[in-house]
C-alpha cells in the first residue's frame, strides 16, 4: 500500500470515530432530554407514591421536580409533601430540614402552622434511638438537646398560631418534654449526691424548682436539697426545703423516723459484686444496703 493511501485510510477512520462521538453523544442528550417529565408529571407520581407509602421513591420524585422545576405552581405544595414524606420514612433530621426550609422560603403560607409542628415533631422523634424498640430506656436520662429544640419549635407555633389545629397537641407535647427535662436534672443531681458532689447536686435540684415548677419532678428535687443541705451541714436550709416539701407533697414517703430525707441513689459500685456489674444489676450482690442512701 502506498504512502499516500495508508494517510488516506488514517484520515477515514479519524473522520469516522468523530462521527461515532458526536452520534453517541447526542444519542444520549436526546435521552437525557427524554428522560425528564413535566412538573405536573413529577408531582403526580410522587403523590402516587405517597399512597403507595413508597415513601422512598416519593422523596425523589420530589427531589426531582425540586431541581428540574425551582418554582412553578406545584412548588409549595411539593414541600410541604416532602415534609411528610421524609417524617413518614422516619428520616426525622431531613423531615425537620425540609420544615425549617419551608418557613424560609413560605413565611406567608397558609400551611407554616404545619411547617413548625412538623419541624417540632422531627426534633423531638430524632431523641429516640433504634434499641428503643427493644428495651425500654429512659430517655430523659439521654442528651436533650433535641427536646429542647422541640420545646421551642412549640412554643413558636402557639406563639404565632395559637388557634392552629395542631396547637392542642402541641401543647402536650410541651408539658412531656418540660417533664422530661426536669426529670434529667434530677437524674443528673441524684448522680452527683451518690458521689458527695452535694454543691453540685443541689444546683441541678434547685434548677427544677426554679425553672420547672409545674412538673412532677420538684417534690423529688426539694428532697435533694433538703439532704444535700444536710450533708453540708446547712440545718436551717435543709429545713426550710424540708418545710416547703411537706407543705406542696403531703404524702412524700421519703422520709425516716426523724423526718429526715432518704434518697434512693442506687447501689454504689465499689460495693456491688463483678457479677452484678456484668449482669446489669440482675444477678449478684447488689449492694441493698448501700442503695437506701439514708442520711
Amino acid at each position: 500500500m502506498s504512502r499516500f493511501n495508508r494517510y488516506g485510510l488514517r484520515l477515514y477512520l479519524i473522520a469516522f470515530l468523530c462521527a461515532s462521538v458526536q452520534w453517541l453523544s447526542a444519542c444520549s442528550h436526546h435521552e437525557a432530554k427524554g428522560s425528564e417529565q413535566s412538573d405536573k408529571g413529577y408531582f403526580t407520581e410522587a403523590m402516587d407514591a405517597i399512597k403507595s407509602h413508597n415513601y422512598q421513591s416519593a422523596i425523589h420524585k420530589l427531589q426531582d421536580l425540586d431541581a428540574h422545576y425551582p418554582v412553578g405552581p406545584y412548588t409549595e405544595q411539593s414541600h410541604l409533601e416532602l415534609i411528610y414524606a421524609n417524617m413518614m420514612h422516619l428520616d426525622y433530621a431531613a423531615a425537620g430540614a425540609a420544615a425549617d426550609r419551608f418557613i424560609h422560603l413560605h413565611p406567608g403560607s397558609n400551611q407554616l402552622d404545619y411547617a413548625y409542628y412538623a419541624k417540632g415533631l422531627a426534633d423531638f422523634k430524632s431523641n429516640a434511638g433504634a434499641f428503643d424498640r427493644y428495651f425500654q430506656m429512659n430517655t430523659a436520662w439521654r442528651d436533650l438537646s433535641d427536646q429542647r429544640n422541640a420545646f421551642e419549635d412549640f412554643r413558636q407555633l402557639l406563639s404565632r398560631f395559637p388557634q392552629s389545629r395542631f396547637a392542642a397537641d402541641a401543647r402536650q407535647h410541651m408539658i412531656y418534654i418540660r417533664n422530661q427535662l426536669a426529670e434529667g436534672e434530677i437524674h443528673v443531681a441524684l448522680y452527683y449526691a451518690r458521689r458527695g458532689a452535694y454543691l453540685a447536686a443541689l444546683n441541678r435540684a434547685r434548677n427544677v424548682v426554679e425553672g420547672y415548677s409545674q412538673t412532677t419532678s420538684v417534690s423529688q428535687a426539694l428532697a435533694i436539697m433538703s439532704y444535700c443541705y444536710d450533708h453540708l451541714n446547712m440545718k436551717p436550709l435543709a429545713d426550710s426545703a424540708l418545710s416547703v416539701l411537706r407543705y406542696n407533697d403531703p404524702q412524700f414517703r421519703n422520709l425516716n423516723r426523724q423526718g429526715r430525707v432518704v434518697l434512693d441513689l442506687g447501689p454504689r459500685n465499689d460495693r456491688r459484686s463483678w457479677f452484678n456489674i456484668i449482669s446489669f444489676g440482675l444477678m449478684g450482690n447488689a449492694d441493698e444496703e448501700g442503695k437506701e442512701g439514708i442520711y
